[in-house]
Formats: C-alpha cells, structure tokens, sequence
C-alpha cells in the first residue's frame, strides 16, 4: 500500500507540531468516490495502483487517532460530509462556517443560509471560484485536476 494509515499519522502529527500555536482547526474528510474519481483510481489500478477501501470503524479509529494528536497541540478536528466521524473528539465541520466568518470579521450570521453542496454537507451558501481542469497538480479525485490524458 502507497499510503497506509501510519503514513498519514506520521505526517499529521509532524504538521499538528509545525502548526501548533498558529490554528486551532483541522478540517478531515475521506475521498467521496463520484464517477470521475472511479474512472480515474480503475485508470491508475490497471499500471498498478492500489485504492483500498477502508470500513466506515477504521475510517474513525484513524480520526479519532488524529483527534487525539490535534488536541495534544491545541487543535481541534472537524469534519465535513462524514457524519460518521462526528463524535467527542471530531466536531461537525461547516467548511463555508458562517459563524466563524461572523466572529472574525464582525458579519452578520443570520444573513446566510446552510446550502449544502454534497450529502451531509453543513457549509453556507458561498460561490465557488474554482474551475474544471484549471490545476496543474493533477490529483485524482479533484475536479479542477486536469484531462485524465494528462495525468
């Protein structure tokens, strides 16, 4: 495996230290396999990738793990779109968080609406200033990634 749970671990918990007084959030969530990304993970499994799935209990021993690195430094995990991580540990993520913009920069909350875009989605209405196949790292589950030609 490419990647397994210990690599991201290690990683968070070198980034939780770095960041350590600089935030006090992280927002987590697990790829959401739409179409596209199914075409392209089958591309990549035919030269020889690995896309292991893991079950829904290992997906929240892994946040509950982070959770518990984030808070040793002072940062609290939240997730958006996986309700299933949500808990003591991981708090409910609104990644667009009309009360978080409020306090920051004194806006009036109650002049925004919830507006989900995905499946248990808790973001407020924002517009999006992404575009299809502008970016250039070509990862394979965006959809700003380039054409599946030039990965």
């Amino acid at each position: 495996m490419r990647n397994p749970p210990e690599h991201h671990i290690q990683t968070f918990r070198h980034l939780c230290r770095q960041l350590e007084g600089y935030t006090t959030r992280s927002y987590l969530s697990f790829c959401t396999i739409y179409g596209k990304v199914k075409k392209n993970f089958s591309r990549r499994a035919k030269a020889g990738w690995e896309f292991p799935e893991f079950s829904e209990q290992l997906k929240i021993q892994l946040a509950e793990h982070l959770a518990d690195i984030a808070a040793a430094h002072g940062i609290q995990v939240y997730s958006c779109c996986n309700d299933f991580l949500v808990g003591p540990k991981v708090k409910k993520a609104h990644c667009i968080d009309a009360g978080l913009l409020a306090r920051l920069f004194g806006l009036d909350e109650t002049l925004y609406k919830v507006r989900s875009t995905r499946n248990k989605c808790g973001c407020y209405e924002s517009t999006d200033i992404g575009t299809y196949g502008t970016c250039r790292h070509r990862c394979l589950y965006c959809y700003a990634a380039g054409s599946p030609s030039a990965r």
